[in-house]
């Protein structure tokens, strides 16, 4: 890993940011923005990676999506009110 990706982690570490999670892992307690997903990357595996290979969304999760924005059966639109 280059060098200011170590400093970087340890300061991390040191704040309580990067925490231990089971034996050999560590995750993130709380949010924090990374220059770049590739620093990102390095950060949390401990070694120069490349963080823009992240893999599409999966057809399960596009439909989740398309679904939570339709409208539900329950709301009408005001459009479709007419009056009597």
């Amino acid at each position: 890993m280059r060098e200011p990706n170590r400093r970087l982690r340890q300061a991390l570490m040191d704040e309580g940011i990067l925490v231990p999670y089971g034996d050999q892992q560590l995750r993130l307690a709380r949010d924090h923005e990374f220059n770049s997903p590739s620093q990102a990357a390095s950060i949390m595996c401990a070694s120069n990676r490349n963080g823009h290979r992240l893999a599409p969304p999966s057809r399960f999760h596009q439909r989740l999506k398309r679904r939570a924005n339709a409208p539900s059966k329950r709301q009408v639109q005001t459009s479709e009110l007419s009056l009597f």
